[in-house]
């Protein structure tokens, strides 16, 4: 098996190597001579004209061990698996798998805790972290490279043009510039965080539910089971970019707003990209196997309801009713309002159900699983709202807003609201709590706290009723003290909008 702390150095030792050799052809040998991890003393001190241009070689040779770190643990994965060992690496599902059937659990328990299981991977907010998009690219790129070196068959030649590809996209990050020569922005950060969300995740998916597949089939069970609906563990992305206010003045509505847009239409960017690909790879024509009718019946419903729209996308491809469908999901989702066949996530899932059983029905079943499940996996993830925005905010703020709105609405003098004894805050919170009724009107709000509450609420009210409750995730409040500062919230929720009448 590969040892993963051979595997990192020499990795570092070929990416340094290219990375001297580069910055020696662009005549840079000054900034050479300094790298680390080389058979050279590393100098005490950078040389003073060369000092920006060092640290920027610095940071790109800390990304560099980043990539061979990540590189030989994906490597040494391979190895344990190939070698049968999985078993013993903690926390794989070979080892989960094997130690719950060992205890006696049934293939049906195992199925039924899967599907309880809820992950959601948050991001937070680190605007000084965030890089620029087109670096995550040249990095991603780079790791690309290092990953196809792995391949055994290269040729000599072949080998020599990998090294040049390496030394190309070094180079581009050379030039390119990692460092940020402004304080990066929170809009910044939010271009890095879409960056991943659409195009990293969405390819990681597969490589996820492949990993516990293939962990399940060698545990010994039946790898059907776990391609029932809602049978392998939910995923889904939460966010604090552009929601996180908790002593950031610079987070405000009109930036919640934005936001909550921008990942909308990223959101629907990626599935009409995906869609685009699955309409090409279920290219079958209905000369060879007739379409079920199901499909034929949503084909001409989707293109009545699209007009002008659904007709160019049922004619594109003639003969190829699969791929006309999925022609029609492509064009509903360019179409917005109250005509509009997919406002929520739902209904694309339901037509992408119509597409698997009808292929399941023609005994195309392998296309089902390779080709649609990976895209029905996809929109059950990200939906049409890439990941849930939360808004944070603290509880001194919030209690600055409770009392300008008592004060306002002439309740009591709310200027002493937040060194009120516990139980009084309770009485009057309880009272609130069984009433619709708002402090004040949306207009008539006075004081910056409670403007900046309900406006950030009024945001999150508008955005549930245009296009649902999926892309919004929790309000979270920091440095909370006793249950009353959760109950505020509540109460402000009301003035915001976002109270729902529920049976």
């Amino acid at each position: 098996m590969i040892d993963s702390t051979d595997k990192t150095g020499a990795t570092l030792a070929l990416l340094m190597d290219v990375f001297h050799t580069m910055l020696m052809d662009v005549g840079a040998a000054d900034v050479a001579a300094t790298l680390p991890w080389r058979d050279h003393a590393v100098p005490p001190s950078f040389p003073a004209a060369d000092a920006e241009a060092c640290v920027q070689a610095y940071s790109i040779a800390f990304q560099l061990l980043n990539a061979a770190e990540e590189n030989a643990t994906a490597q040494r994965r391979r190895s344990v698996e190939a070698a049968g060992q999985l078993r013993h690496d903690a926390g794989s599902w070979d080892q989960l798998l094997g130690r719950a059937l060992a205890d006696g659990a049934t293939q049906e328990e195992l199925v039924a805790a899967l599907s309880d299981v809820r992950i959601e991977p948050v991001f937070t907010a680190h605007p000084t972290e965030a890089k620029r998009q087109t670096v995550l690219e040249h990095h991603r790129q780079l790791y690309c490279l290092l990953v196809a070196g792995e391949n055994t068959m290269w040729s000599p030649s072949e080998r020599d043009q990998l090294r040049s590809e390496i030394a190309a996209c070094l180079e581009r990050l050379w030039r390119t510039g990692e460092i940020y020569l402004a304080k990066p922005s929170l809009a910044d950060e939010r271009r890095g965080i879409l960056h991943y969300l659409r195009r990293v995740f969405p390819d990681v998916l597969p490589w996820l539910d492949g990993r516990l597949l293939a962990a399940w089939r060698r545990a010994g069970l039946d790898p059907s089971v776990l391609r029932r609906a809602g049978a392998k563990p939910s995923l889904s992305f939460g966010n604090w970019v552009g929601g996180d206010r908790d002593g950031h003045p610079g987070v405000t509505e009109a930036v919640t707003r934005e936001t909550l847009g921008q990942l909308r239409l990223a959101a629907l960017a990626m599935v009409d990209e995906r869609l685009k690909e699955l309409a090409v790879q279920l290219s079958l024509s209905a000369s060879r196997q007739p379409a079920p009718a199901p499909l034929m019946e949503r084909v001409e419903a989707l293109a009545a309801v699209l007009g002008d729209a659904g007709a160019a996308a049922r004619d594109r491809n003639r003969g190829e009713p699969w791929r006309q469908h999925v022609n029609l999901m492509r064009a509903g989702l360019a179409v917005t309002g109250a005509t509009a066949p997919f406002p929520r996530a739902g209904q694309l899932l339901a037509e992408l159900a119509v597409l698997r059983d009808s292929l399941v029905a023609v005994g195309a079943s392998r296309l089902a699983v390779t080709h649609v499940d990976p895209m029905v996996r996809v929109v059950e993830t990200f939906g049409f709202h890439l990941a849930c925005l939360d808004v944070r905010q603290n509880s001194a703020f919030h209690d600055r807003a409770m009392a300008q709105l008592l004060s306002a609405a002439g309740v009591v003098d709310g200027a002493t609201w937040a060194s009120w004894a516990d139980a009084d805050r309770r009485a009057l919170l309880d009272r609130e709590l069984v009433t619709r009724r708002p402090f004040v009107s949306r207009d008539d709000v006075d004081g910056p706290e409670a403007s900046a509450v309900l406006g950030a609420y009024r945001v999150l009210s508008d955005h549930a009723r245009a296009h649902g409750s999926d892309g919004l995730g929790a309000l979270i409040v920091s440095m909370t003290r006793s249950v009353e500062d959760l109950l505020s919230v509540h109460v402000l929720a009301r003035d915001g909008g976002l109270w729902v009448d529920t049976p």
